[in-house]
């Protein structure tokens, strides 16, 4: 009677281990329910913004836009799936011990935050276009100055090719005065040469005459 209960004590012992072994297996294998209940200060990567995801470990702009694109997730583990993330991102995002997974998440929630992506979307589209713009003024800007100073340039070539031709056609309106001076001076000399001559025949003639009568 003894030898039967200490037997069924034993089996009841390995029952109980292989129970708790069970358990311990179950938890081990879904540590991620641990993950599941999300608490006030974590990011529910299924609802999250991009703004929200990018303060995960490992995560970028370019990587919470492709998780926000896979979405919904069952688990942190899912993430493995999303473009860009590899085991050892995964592991240091748990590591970090801020993202979660809602486990109530519904597909409809997913919803609830496109408008927020689309907005979030837009707005980016919106500075990079107001960007674009402000590149573009300064472009205008630096060749409206270029053609100032172009047009300066120019201005003041022509203006010393003007300058350089006032002087020029001066030089030579003097030189030809010079020469008309020049010209003048030598038909006086020869004006008075030519009246001397006409006074010396005049007055030779005169005496000749005197003498012959």
């Amino acid at each position: 009677m003894e030898k039967g209960f200490l037997s069924f004590l034993n089996n009841l012992k390995k029952e109980a281990v292989l129970h708790a072994l069970s358990i311990i297996f179950i938890i081990l294998v879904n540590t991620n329910l641990v993950y599941a209940l999300c608490e006030e200060n974590q990011i529910d990567i299924n609802t999250a913004s991009a703004g929200e995801l990018d303060k995960l470990y490992g995560i970028g702009p370019v990587k919470a836009d492709a998780i926000v694109s896979s979405r919904p997730f069952n688990s942190l583990d899912d993430l493995i799936n999303v473009n860009g993330i590899g085991e050892k991102t995964l592991e240091g995002i748990k590591n970090q011990g801020l993202a979660c997974v809602d486990s109530d998440y519904d597909k409809n929630d997913e919803d609830d935050v496109t408008p927020n992506s689309d907005e979030e979307e837009e707005k980016e589209q919106d500075n990079k276009e107001n960007t674009q713009k402000n590149i573009e003024k300064k472009e205008n800007a630096i060749l409206t100055n270029l053609n100032i100073d172009k047009i300066d340039k120019e201005n003041n070539a022509s203006e010393i090719v003007k300058l350089e031709a006032k002087s020029i056609k001066s030089d030579i309106y003097i030189s030809k005065q010079e020469k008309v001076k020049q010209y003048s001076v030598y038909l006086f000399f020869i004006f008075l040469f030519l009246s001397a001559v006409f006074f010396v025949i005049k007055r030779f003639k005169k005496i000749k005459e005197r003498g012959v009568i």
